[in-house]
């Protein structure tokens, strides 16, 4: 569900041809997640969300470096 509702985003965010890159590197991001998640929850077992945490908060400073969709000209004109 949240694939799908993240590929309806990306399909109307960044319309125009731009748009395979992005869907394909959103299936890159969950295929990742979906390969590395498992081998995380064996290694860390009962700690596993705890370095999931520290995975994501050590990731998202790298977001702020990210343009804004809503400064993109397709957002504006749709």
């Amino acid at each position: 569900m949240i694939n799908v509702l993240s590929n309806m985003c990306v399909l109307k965010i960044f319309s125009g041809s731009n748009q395979d890159y992005w869907i394909q590197m959103l299936h890159l991001i969950f295929g990742a997640g979906g390969l590395v998640g498992p081998f995380i929850i064996i290694k860390f077992e009962e700690n596993s969300f705890f370095v999931i945490g520290l995975l994501f908060l050590s990731s998202a400073p790298l977001f702020y470096f990210l343009k804004s969709p809503e400064s993109r000209d397709s957002a504006r004109k749709s």
